[in-house]
């Protein structure tokens, strides 16, 4: 097996009504599903009593969906196809960003819709499409309203956000549904032997499923017939390419803080990262801020979550190891401190690029974060164990273009080996570089596939 990702492997062409090919009703399991469903409405209710964000996305969903949908009646008279796009959160939204900008706005009108209140108030004013809304909950009455009012020909969905009425809805109206990027990692529980009945009914409207490797097409295989089963790649890799090659700039640092000097960034870490990074750094700079200064290199730590709470502690931790810190929303008062501890979500992709060594985090709590934006800025890099979940961080893992630590011991290790000499750490980052670089493209490979016969 490469470690490379296929270069548009095709297993089938999605074909309708073709033998055993099940198509969606009221299956049993979609009734459990919907007989369950009151208690979920219940819980929603009970949600948005006591948490305002809930109860703000309630109030505001179905007037978002109601004003897409004046929007979208009013450009239709053009006689442009309608594309419904939906993406969970942020990180979704910037996998379909590449093929936003490479869509045909003379031929499609473009609705983006988003789970997360928090995508939805940072782009719902994107102008990568024609309007955007929030996604219903998957009751059944709100998934019909939602695809009677929008009414697109394609409902694309990207990642993992599933819901088996809105696919059963858009597949009884008509409407070509696609996911593209499937991720299904080898422990998903929709392959373990009790679920897979159930998530085949309930995925059996999909008309594709474009997934980025191989491997990952075998296992949807288990799922999905192999005839509507694609391997285009992974959008992912273009934007984080693309991102990356307009990423100078975008976030700036202090002349001091990077004048002739290396930078280690440890990208979106999470509680579990933290006894690891500090026995790591405390191995590797015993004497804190002046081992820093012999060895030229400065620090960049950025928490996932930043609220107030979570930053107090991260600057505890460095302090107890002898680092001082300055926070990247209080570079004002920046007095030459070695480490900056970020603030501020978003910019990760970008602050790579002011590092030449990185260690990805949440590799010891429920998987590793993205591993492709440090690559894509020639970072050497390092993990922790738990990367079943990405396939991207397995192939790297297995191609030896970077190693997981298992404890503050290895976490020493490879901070020594960056410093050690230049030649390493820009070694293994043309490589990782290059790996990103050869896995672009999907973005042109998904268009292709779902609207070539428009």
């Amino acid at each position: 097996r490469l470690p490379f990702r296929s270069n548009g492997l095709t297993m089938g062409a999605p074909q309708k009504g073709t033998a055993g090919d099940v198509r969606p009703g009221s299956g049993p399991w979609l009734r459990t599903y919907n007989g369950l469903l009151p208690l979920a409405r219940i819980g929603v209710s009970i949600a948005a009593r006591r948490d305002r964000k809930v109860a703000r996305r309630e109030a505001d969903a179905i007037r978002s969906v109601h004003s897409a949908a004046a929007i979208v009646d009013r450009l239709r008279r053009d006689g442009r196809t309608v594309v419904l796009m939906h993406a969970a959160s942020a990180g979704e939204f910037e996998q379909l960003k590449p093929i936003l900008r490479r869509m045909d706005r003379d031929r499609h009108i473009l609705v983006q819709s988003f789970f997360s209140p928090t995508v939805y108030d940072r782009e719902g004013s994107t102008p990568l499409v024609d309007t955007t809304c929030y996604h219903p909950l998957d009751f059944f009455d709100e998934a019909t309203s939602f695809f009677n009012l929008i009414r697109p020909a394609h409902y694309l969905i990207t990642r993992h956000d599933l819901w088996p009425n809105h696919l059963a809805r858009a597949n009884a109206s008509g409407i070509t549904t696609t996911l593209i990027n499937g991720n299904l990692h080898s422990d998903s529980m929709r392959l373990k032997r009790w679920a897979r009945p159930a998530n085949r009914e309930w995925l059996s409207p999909l008309d594709r499923v474009l997934t980025g490797t191989d491997d990952l097409a075998q296992r949807w295989q288990q799922l999905v017939p192999p005839d509507r089963i694609e391997v285009t790649g992974d959008t992912r890799f273009d934007q984080v390419w693309e991102r990356a090659e307009k990423s100078t700039g975008v976030c700036s640092l202090p002349g001091k803080f990077r004048e002739n000097r290396k930078a280690i960034v440890f990208g979106s870490l999470i509680e579990s990262d933290e006894p690891v990074v500090l026995d790591g750094l405390r191995r590797a700079f015993p004497a804190g801020d002046s081992d820093l200064r012999k060895a030229n290199h400065r620090l960049l730590v950025v928490p996932h979550e930043v609220d107030e709470r979570t930053l107090r502690r991260f600057e505890t931790m460095l302090a107890g190891a002898g680092f001082r810190s300055c926070r990247l929303g209080d570079l004002d008062h920046y007095g030459d401190e070695d480490t900056i501890v970020v603030d501020t979500v978003g910019i990760l992709p970008e602050l790579y690029g002011h590092g030449h060594a990185a260690y990805v985090g949440g590799g010891f709590g429920p998987g590793v974060h993205s591993v492709i934006e440090p690559a894509a800025h020639a970072c050497a890099m390092t993990f922790g164990p738990n990367i079943a979940i990405l396939e991207e961080a397995l192939e790297i893992h297995e191609a030896t273009m970077a190693q997981t630590v298992r404890g503050g011991e290895e976490m020493a290790a490879f901070l020594k080996q960056c410093l050690a000499s230049d030649e390493w750490p820009q070694a293994q980052g043309q490589i990782l570089a290059e790996y990103v670089r050869r896995n672009t493209g999907a973005s042109d490979r998904v268009i292709r596939s779902v609207f070539e016969t428009d």
